[in-house]
Order: structure tokens, then C-alpha cells, then sequence
């Protein structure tokens, strides 16, 4: 059986649950799921139409199914990705990206 993030926690020394703050510090590393075409994604991307990417985003996926970070709250995602911009530009890098 998979463990979840959250089960996790709460069997550490220090359970995040029995405390009012809890800080996570760096890049958790969530991606999306690989359930689009490659051509859809770009597709979005170049579109504007983040929202149908953000159903498939693994942190978003992962606090819909109450498996972790359930009660997380993160402000609304209204660009995309900028970390894959070639460089001196506003184009994305899509050659290797997925």
C-alpha cells in the first residue's frame, strides 16, 4: 500500500497536525501528470489556458484526493511556467520540456 505525504507527517517525532504552523522550505518538486498528449499541453500552454493544465497538476491532485497538503492553500496560478523561457525571451523552450 502507497503511504501519502500526510500519513507520513503525522508518524514523525514532530507531527505537522499538532502544530499551527507548519513551513515546507524549497521545492517540493510536484509536476504534472503525464495523462495529456505533449501537443495538448503545448498547446495550453501557448494559449493561455492554464486552468485545464492545473486539473492535471500533481500537487492540485494530490490535495483533491485529501492524500497530502488537503488543507494547503495557494493563490491562483495566472502564468506559466518561466523556468522553461529560452533564453533572452518570452518564447517557451518546448524542446525539451515533456
Amino acid at each position: 500500500m502507497r503511504e501519502s505525504f500526510g500519513d507520513k507527517l503525522s508518524q514523525s517525532c514532530i507531527p505537522a497536525n499538532k502544530h499551527d504552523y507548519c513551513f515546507f522550505m524549497g521545492d517540493l518538486n510536484f509536476r504534472m501528470s503525464m495523462e495529456m498528449q505533449r501537443k495538448d499541453i503545448e498547446r495550453a500552454l501557448l494559449s493561455g489556458k492554464l486552468e485545464r493544465l492545473l486539473t492535471f497538476d500533481q500537487l492540485n491532485m494530490e490535495r483533491y484526493y485529501k492524500r497530502s497538503f488537503n488543507d494547503f492553500e495557494e493563490m491562483r496560478i495566472t502564468w506559466g511556467p518561466t523556468y522553461r523561457f529560452n533564453v533572452g525571451s518570452h518564447v517557451f523552450d518546448t524542446s525539451i520540456c515533456f
